[in-house]
């Protein structure tokens, strides 16, 4: 089963398909120059504890022009309870992985997956788009953008899609590096949830990792969500937590 830091290593080389990283003594600091507006692709990840409070407010300083501000802070980190976060949005958040042969999933539903063509299905991306909506038009049309970007240029960054009757319900991705993959972007529509479409396009990525020679598999998960239920069931293990802090800036008006 994948280590702690076998995963921090895959969780690194993945913002990097979008980020640029720029080190600190204690870890490193994440900038999509062209999606400022994604939480995360943008933010300061804390790795070790010889941080400073002074390395904190010059990213604080240099980031929040941006709209908000990110820390992510590993496991063991002694800095969850230090009064710079006050009144900060706190998500704490999990690792779970396992060897890809030990992961159950059973779905009798009927629908199709598809595989994401960066080049062709536009009528994903508009489903993409309109799922960011609530995000803002920038922020939907800069995401979809991005997505397709990297879509193209990256061939170990897949997408999968989920159609009911004609109609795009889910997706999922995943990032493969050797034979480690990490799982995103699991999604389905919440008409369609607890229904078994999850199930399905679950298990489709399962089998497609497989079929490409992975062996051990991962994601993350807000340890509130109740996602976490459901990936314990198909398998995965508790491997180790962290936290998000961010903040929100508000514009300051003349």
């Amino acid at each position: 089963m994948m280590t702690k830091n076998q995963i921090i290593d895959m969780e690194i080389k993945y913002i990097k398909l979008f980020s640029k990283q720029v080190k600190y003594p204690f870890g490193y600091a994440f900038y999509d120059e062209k999606q400022r507006d994604k939480y995360f692709h943008n933010y300061l990840h804390i790795l070790r504890n010889d941080y400073s409070l002074r390395d904190l407010n010059l990213y604080y300083m240099d980031t929040s022009k941006h709209g908000f501000v990110l820390y992510r802070i590993e496991e063991g980190i002694d800095i969850t309870h230090n009064p710079i976060f006050s009144g900060y949005i706190h998500d704490h958040d999990a690792y779970y992985a396992n060897d890809i042969n030990h992961i159950e999933i059973h779905s009798k539903i009927n629908a199709v997956v598809y595989q994401v063509d960066p080049k062709k299905d536009q009528h994903f991306f508009d489903f993409l788009y309109q799922e960011d909506l609530l995000f803002g038009t920038s922020y939907a049309e800069s995401n979809v953008k991005r997505q397709k970007e990297v879509l193209t240029q990256f061939k170990n960054y897949i997408y999968f899609y989920i159609k009911h009757e004609d109609r795009i319900i889910g997706h999922i991705n995943c990032f493969i590096d050797q034979n480690y993959a990490k799982i995103d972007e699991f999604y389905i529509v919440e008409a369609y949830q607890k229904h078994g479409y999850g199930s399905l396009l679950m298990k489709h990525m399962i089998d497609f990792l497989k079929k490409n020679n992975v062996k051990e598999v991962y994601l993350v998960t807000d340890l509130s969500d109740t996602a976490k239920t459901l990936y314990e069931r198909w398998n995965f293990k508790f491997i180790a937590d962290f936290h998000f802090f961010r903040k929100m800036i508000e514009e300051k008006k003349d």
